[in-house]
């Protein structure tokens, strides 16, 4: 308990001593916007999910404001997948190619756990809760059956992750350019192909720039 205690008070006077100006930091505000690609790999259970899938690619866009310990965000996404798997049909699993795409949005943070930089590298977590709306082409289905060749379908979840960043300019000017990358996981479920948890859950790789 004793180490326990040092090293919360250590991190506690680490954000405090370690930037310049603490109290004057937190009453401004600054603001960025950030443009990424990403891939996502999904993971699940078999006929459950895409796991078994190509991995899919897409394009999304933040907003972000905050101060040098924790960043909220607003975030828009759309991924597209074409591949080839099997689902389940009652007890019959079958094969089939399909197109699925998905156009989410994300609300979270960006906790920095040794303050954002004024410039050059810093580390971060996220945390956030996702929401998607996702459609679901299929090249056959079997006859008789109740699945459809087209289908769409409200998505919910949650997600976290780690990302890096690289501050080009201070971050106190109005135009806060930047570089960085994110690996994290989303985890959403889904009414679709027959299931009423079909998951679309993965892991999300991204890069880009900030301005």
């Amino acid at each position: 308990m004793k180490l326990i205690a040092v090293i919360l008070f250590s991190y506690l006077l680490l954000l405090f001593t370690n930037s310049k100006s603490y109290a004057e930091d937190m009453t401004v505000s600054v603001s960025s916007k950030r443009l990424s690609l990403l891939q996502q790999i999904y993971t699940g259970a078999e006929y459950k999910s895409f796991s078994k899938s190509a991995p899919a690619f897409g394009i999304q866009f933040s907003i972000d404001r905050g101060h040098d310990i924790i960043r909220y965000y607003l975030k828009g996404r759309f991924t597209y997948s074409e591949s080839q798997q099997s689902f389940l049909n009652s007890v019959s699993p079958f094969t089939s190619r399909f197109n699925f795409a998905s156009a989410g949005a994300e609300l979270g943070f960006n906790l920095y756990p040794f303050l954002q930089r004024p410039k050059g590298f810093s580390t971060y977590v996220n945390f956030a809760g996702v929401g998607s709306y996702n459609q679901l082409e299929m090249e056959t289905v079997p006859s008789g059956s109740k699945f459809s060749k087209n289908e769409q379908a409200f998505s919910y979840g949650y997600g976290g992750g780690l990302g890096l960043e690289w501050l080009i300019d201070p971050a106190q000017t109005k135009t806060r350019w930047l570089l960085f990358g994110e690996i994290g996981y989303r985890y959403e479920v889904t009414a679709l192909a027959q299931q009423n948890a079909f998951e679309i859950s993965g892991l999300m790789a991204s890069f880009g720039f900030g301005f």
